[in-house]
């Protein structure tokens, strides 16, 4: 990558540094013409490394694919009487 590009990439990621993260959108750095790399704030690292871990956890993807589908077919259970069938009242 020339000087001129790595000017831009390092620029582009520090304009990006003190943006809250949820407003950090990813700095896609390209060389010539193809993306190469990504930058992202830590916090959005962070976050992908977890769901990354939760969703390699077999069981746990099962049962959050099956709670998805419940939930779209309107199965709910409100808080208070999930307290309740749980016994934590």
């Amino acid at each position: 990558m020339s000087g001129s590009r790595v000017f831009r990439a390092r620029a582009m990621v520090l304009a990006s540094v003190g943006t809250p993260v949820w407003e950090a959108m990813p700095v896609i750095i390209t060389e010539r013409g193809q993306p190469v790399m990504v930058a992202i704030s830590y916090a959005q690292y962070v976050s992908l490394l977890e769901t990354i871990d939760i969703l390699s956890d077999r069981e746990f993807k099962e049962q959050l694919i099956a709670g998805i589908a419940e939930d779209r077919q309107g199965k709910r259970v409100s808080l208070s009487d999930a307290i309740i069938q749980l016994g934590w009242e």
